[in-house]
């Protein structure tokens, strides 16, 4: 057979075998969409899907709440362990051990604390009692350790060199004014001539405490407008003298510096028995 034939021959067969192959896959591809239509499946729909109109995570409200408790958890904690390490004065008994003499211990008195609030419309408001506890409940516990403090003080100012008393406090409201004054009125009552001075010249208000006014007072006598000799004021307690601290002057530390001063309290001590 020629060399071209034979070329043909074998062309014409692979074509054939090519063909063959060609509709078996045909053949198996329908056969394959047959089964796939014929097929029932076992999953249906039960319910359809819904959207939620809010978010589900993270829930912002319980993580505030959370967050709150959190808070308020750890500033209690910290609170009791600073409590814990910082107990700070618990007692007078704390200032001896560290060498500073304790003349009295003046309780909280109730009556004291009743008399000065007084309740409004609006709420409770604070002001100035015109009638000292020493008068109105003379037998008071802080009274009675007020006494305890006036007879200490009379012993300790027996090796002093003037009769000079002067009392201050480490920060506002203490108790300064409420401790002058009605230790004041508690040394008169030993026939004993007082002269208080209140120097706070901001936010003194001795005067309205005693029931008396606030003319020609500390800041007039130092700027030279008011007289030394006169300037003490009687208050409703025998023997008991007060110079109140007069209007706001600009500089009042300027002016518990000068010589001023130094006269007046000079003046006072010759001419009281305590000022």
């Amino acid at each position: 057979m020629p060399k071209t034939q034979q070329e043909i021959v074998r062309l014409t067969r692979d074509v054939e075998s090519g063909q063959q192959v060609y509709m078996q896959l045909l053949n198996k591809e329908q056969e394959l969409k047959i089964t796939e239509a014929s097929t029932v499946g076992d999953v249906r729909i039960v319910d359809p899907a819904i959207t939620q109109p809010g978010v589900l995570k993270p829930k912002k409200g319980l993580i505030i709440l959370g967050a709150i408790i959190l808070g308020l958890m750890l500033s209690i904690v910290g609170v009791l362990l600073r409590s814990l390490f910082n107990r700070g004065i618990e007692s007078p008994q704390v200032l001896e051990e560290h060498g500073i003499s304790v003349y009295a211990s003046i309780p909280l008195s109730e009556w004291q604390k009743a008399r000065d609030s007084v309740k409004t419309i609006k709420g409770i408001k604070r002001y100035k009692q015109s009638q000292l506890l020493a008068v109105g409940n003379p037998t008071d516990l802080a009274i009675e350790a007020i006494r305890s403090l006036r007879t200490s003080l009379h012993f300790a100012m027996m090796q002093a060199q003037n009769n000079v008393l002067m009392m201050t406090g480490v920060s506002p409201s203490i108790g300064k004014t409420f401790v002058c004054a009605n230790l004041a009125a508690v040394i008169s009552q030993t026939n004993k001539r007082v002269l208080l001075i209140d120097c706070d010249m901001r936010k003194g208000y001795t005067h309205e405490l005693l029931g008396t006014n606030n003319v020609n007072g500390l800041s007039e006598i130092l700027i030279g407008q008011g007289d030394i000799t006169t300037a003490a004021k009687p208050t409703s307690i025998a023997k008991f003298d007060l110079i109140p601290r007069g209007q706001v002057p600009p500089n009042p530390s300027e002016l518990l510096m000068s010589e001023r001063f130094a006269e007046l309290v000079n003046w006072a001590s010759k001419t009281m028995t305590w000022c």
